[in-house]
């Protein structure tokens, strides 16, 4: 028989909820009894853990997944015009993205 491996904590079930005077405060934290699930704020906001390494968005007009891979690292995957018409901008900062992967001593 062998012995039962320690549950992983939840990599997104950590939360903190916080008001605007800094003086209340809710925290919600994996193995605390009560996991997060979902935050709806009006109807421009709606986070939802959706299983251990995914979360959804629904922000404005726009889709927004956050995948959290086996080490660790984000992968975010935005679409905009899902939930209405889209209205401001998206930029993508390609350059911070090149920056990061230039090693010293590349060309």
């Amino acid at each position: 028989m062998s012995a039962k491996k320690p549950k992983q904590p939840h990599p997104l079930r950590t939360w903190r909820v916080q008001s605007d005077d800094a003086k209340h405060e809710m925290h919600f934290a994996d193995g605390d009894g009560v996991e997060f699930d979902e935050l709806v704020v009006g109807k421009h906001l709606h986070v939802e853990v959706m299983d251990r390494d995914h979360i959804w968005m629904a922000v404005g007009d726009a889709s927004i997944s956050l995948h959290i891979g086996r080490d660790g690292t984000p992968a975010v995957h935005i679409q905009r015009g899902e939930y209405g018409e889209i209205r401001g901008e998206t930029i993508a900062h390609e350059e911070r993205r090149v920056k990061a992967k230039w090693k010293k001593g590349s060309t």
